[in-house]
């Protein structure tokens, strides 16, 4: 009752607000639920701010700490009067999820361009095309477009970073070829051209993919034998420093992060934006995670450890192309395999082969430009002239 009583407030308002003439100058951004200042739209608001002073920036938020927390953002709270009142004027808006999670959607008008720039490259299938998780509700998938409406989920562009990408977009969200702007992600722009291992140590960051329920405890440690004495020795021995980032969506259990606390070469990443230090690393660890195709870019080895496979494909969510067609054979079923992998990349790192398709995953253009931003911002510009 109550969700119909919101569809009875929320469509007639965003047509009111429709209404409403835009002012081209005001762009808005908002990420992951409205909960922090993160992802591509911090990095395209940081070079909007940076390099275009005649857009305004504004951040719109649903998590009040953050107005306190602005470190050079214009952040207002999704509903107050000067939040509505930027949510109403916008003539583009910017999210990584959907207008409505991120946004206060009955204010979004439909004379907004809406620009979805999503949170990772899709391995795993999303949006319509993910039944098993996403899209549950067969009545959205039969009348998504209706669906759409109802909710103001409707998108005028989606950016992507390469043709395979682009493909997943378009059935994943009802696009067309018209609504793909192939432009990198922004986040993106954090990668430079540093030596590997430049300190002499190598340092390699665990990254896997989201599991389960929100809050759910995963083991991906002592079920696929870690144990951290042994390897917290091994690795201090070979001066290899291990850094772990469990998905902010599933919490690591206690009893490990007293073990990690007290280790020589092995920690916990606690950066609330992992794009910010994520170029310090040398070796990318993972599993299904679109972290993979980022980190990609800037050709340092990638190990592949799908600890879970068969479960997780058959529990959790499908893949839009085989696992085995995007990283090769030559992955880790366990973290013995892992250390050994680190073993021989620390004494011999141009023996590691890039011939998996996760290296040319990206647009080869693209990828020698490395300007995401800008390029995104070129494109915006001349989009919102029309």
């Amino acid at each position: 009752m109550k969700k119909f009583l919101f569809y009875i407030f929320k469509v007639p308002m965003f047509i009111i607000v429709s209404l409403i003439p835009k002012q081209k100058n005001i762009w808005i951004f908002g990420a992951w639920f409205g909960k922090s200042i993160s992802d591509n739209p911090k990095y395209l608001y940081q070079y909007l701010r940076d390099n275009n002073p005649e857009i305004k920036p504004i951040w719109i938020t649903k998590n009040k700490i953050l107005l306190n927390n602005t470190d050079g953002f214009d952040v207002y709270y999704y509903k107050s009067f000067k939040g509505i009142y930027y949510q109403v004027f916008a003539s583009m808006a910017f999210v990584t999820h959907s207008i409505a999670t991120d946004f206060n959607s009955p204010f979004i008008g439909l004379n907004t361009k809406r620009i979805l720039l999503w949170h990772g490259a899709p391995l795993k299938k999303i949006g319509y095309d993910d039944e098993k998780y996403t899209t549950k509700n067969h009545i959205a998938r039969r009348y998504h477009r209706l669906f759409s409406f109802l909710t103001n989920n409707i998108y005028n562009y989606v950016i992507s970073n390469g043709n395979i990408c682009s493909r997943s977009f378009l059935t994943a969200f009802n696009l067309k070829n018209e609504n793909i702007l192939l432009t990198g992600f922004p986040r993106n722009d954090v990668f430079s051209n540093r030596d590997y291992m430049g300190d002499k140590r190598l340092k390699a960051i665990y990254m896997p993919t989201f599991r389960g329920a929100i809050g759910e405890e995963v083991d991906l440690f002592d079920r696929y034998g870690f144990d951290i004495s042994f390897i917290d020795e091994v690795l201090s021995n070979s001066n290899i420093e291990l850094t772990i980032r469990v998905h902010p969506a599933n919490s690591p259990s206690s009893e490990l992060s007293n073990k990690i606390a007290l280790s020589t070469s092995i920690k916990v990443s606690l950066v609330s934006d992992i794009y910010e230090e994520i170029d310090n690393y040398d070796v990318l660890i993972t599993d299904y995670s679109s972290i993979m195709f980022d980190f990609a870019i800037t050709k340092r080895p990638i190990i592949f450890a799908p600890f879970d496979i068969e479960r997780y494909l058959l529990k959790d969510r499908e893949l839009y192309i085989k696992y085995e067609d995007i990283v090769g054979n030559d992955f880790s079923r366990s973290w013995n395999d892992i250390l050994d992998a680190l073993l021989k990349l620390k004494s011999n790192p141009n023996a590691f082969v890039f011939d998996s398709l996760v290296y040319r995953y990206h647009d080869e253009k693209l990828e020698e430009e490395r300007m995401f931003s800008a390029r995104l911002t070129k494109v915006l510009t001349n989009l919102n002239c029309t």
